[in-house]
């Protein structure tokens, strides 16, 4: 009933992420333009558990919501948002309306520290995904490349498909607007798969160890060498070590480490302008030890 008077059902993860992202992001009705970051508007990034988390909530999960309402953890949330969001940057890059700005492709939907920073900084390196090409700026990936450590855990096949066409989409981008496209148009196919799949998977514990195993190994092997991936790997265990806790899947001493390492985490992405991988990696390898212990 308060649907059809007009509320909104942000019950539903999916539902939630999207009215979030038409701010957080922008959609085809309104969209913050690279333009728009030059006149001062702060970098665009986005977490949905993270998010609901900072705002304040005006109800209370009490047995009588949970009898009306969908419920979700924070690792669903989340897994949901990057989902959504992974969503919503192919949209934007198969919009005409959205992907140019004159000559130039709209540099929002890339990554901002690409190019940002300092002259006397010389950090490149090849990764695996092939999405760091020295000179060029390329796709902001961030939740792109969390959607397929999610579905590497919960649905590999379908996250082989994702790796492989993550990597279509970062060597298009570098050939033209037109196979960007193309790559991209390939892609959000899949990644509406994935929105559905995770609106309704339960993510057990196992789903959560092997979703933090493989934010680690995929840091290790180089992915993180940007602040926007490191930012959102950040964000991603709090999300899930939370919800391990709450769950009492690990003991009150092993949460007690987890959250040492999750604060090493968290400062090693504390300054965008001096983010370092060699010390995020660091941070990663402490979380790795804790997970261990």
């Amino acid at each position: 009933e308060n649907i059809s008077l007009g509320l909104y059902p942000t019950d539903d993860p999916v539902a939630r992420a999207e009215l979030c992202l038409s701010c957080h992001f922008g959609n085809k009705d309104k969209f913050v333009t690279h333009r728009i970051m030059g006149a001062g508007h702060p970098r665009m990034s986005f977490e949905l558990d993270t998010f609901t988390q900072i705002q304040p909530a005006h109800f209370v999960i009490d047995e009588d919501y949970r009898k009306r309402k969908q419920v979700s953890d924070g690792v669903q949330l989340w897994a949901v948002g990057q989902a959504v969001a992974a969503r919503e940057l192919l949209a934007a890059l198969t919009d005409p309306k959205r992907n140019r700005d004159g000559m130039f492709p709209e540099l929002v939907l890339f990554d901002c520290h690409a190019c940002h920073s300092s002259m006397s900084k010389v950090d490149w390196r090849p990764t695996s995904t092939g999405n760091r090409t020295p000179g060029m700026p390329h796709v902001n990936g961030a939740s792109l490349l969390m959607l397929r450590i999610v579905a590497d855990a919960v649905e590999p096949a379908r996250g082989k498909a994702m790796a492989g066409k993550i990597r279509a989409l970062h060597k298009a981008a570098s050939q033209g607007m037109p196979q960007m496209v193309s790559a991209a148009r390939d892609l959000r196919v899949l990644t509406d798969e994935l929105v559905q799949k995770f609106a309704s998977h339960n993510f057990d514990a196992d789903a959560m160890q092997a979703i933090l195993g493989g934010l680690i190994k995929t840091g290790l092997e180089g992915e993180y060498a940007d602040y926007a991936a490191a930012e959102q790997v950040a964000m991603a265990m709090d999300s899930i070590i939370a919800a391990m806790v709450d769950a009492q899947m690990v003991s009150d001493a092993k949460a007690r480490k987890l959250q040492t390492a999750l604060d090493a985490v968290y400062n090693a992405v504390d300054r965008e302008d001096s983010y370092s991988s060699w010390r995020f990696n660091k941070a990663l390898k402490g979380m790795q030890g804790a997970i261990a212990s």
